[in-house]
């Protein structure tokens, strides 16, 4: 026996064992190619899910931020508006507390006197209706101080008296 007959008997061998690890390799590729794709598929498709989820969560957080910005700028023009026709109000209230001190000063008649004292209880009267009812829409709780429920109180107890 040469080394060449124990060369080509060793190759032989390894030829033959070569042929079984492919076989094997081949029934385990085809075994675990499809479940491996199918496991993949599986998640790509949970990985859309995921994704459709988070961006309909994202739109939703979106219209919902959408609508307080709406409601909050809504609230900001009527804080306003309130704004000024509170001061305006406040202007027109000291305006006829001046005219009634003047009146007074002046000594003009307890007619006129009381005509500016009663136009004064107005718009004191108006201002803090206006007042209550502004923080009232802003807060979206009903406020009434003390002082304004007893003349309430008193306004409702002389409309029943007459």
């Amino acid at each position: 026996m040469s080394w060449k007959d124990v060369i080509d008997a060793t190759n032989a061998y390894r030829v033959g064992r070569s042929a079984q690890w492919g076989q094997l390799g081949d029934m385990l590729g085809g075994i675990l190619n499809p479940i491996l794709a199918f496991m993949s598929t599986i998640g790509l498709i949970f990985t859309v899910l995921v994704s459709v989820d988070q961006l309909n969560t994202a739109r939703q957080a979106t219209v919902i931020e959408h609508r307080r910005a709406r409601r909050d700028a809504r609230r900001s023009e009527e804080a306003a508006l309130a704004s000024n026709s509170l001061s305006a109000l406040t202007a027109l209230l000291e305006h006829a507390r001046s005219e009634t001190a003047h009146a007074r000063s002046q000594q003009v008649g307890l007619q006129r006197i009381n005509e500016l004292e009663d136009v004064e209880r107005e718009l004191a009267d108006l201002l803090e209706r206006s007042f209550v009812h502004v923080r009232t829409k802003l807060y979206g709780e009903p406020y009434l101080p003390d002082r304004m429920a007893d003349r309430q109180k008193q306004r409702d107890y002389d409309d029943a008296m007459r």
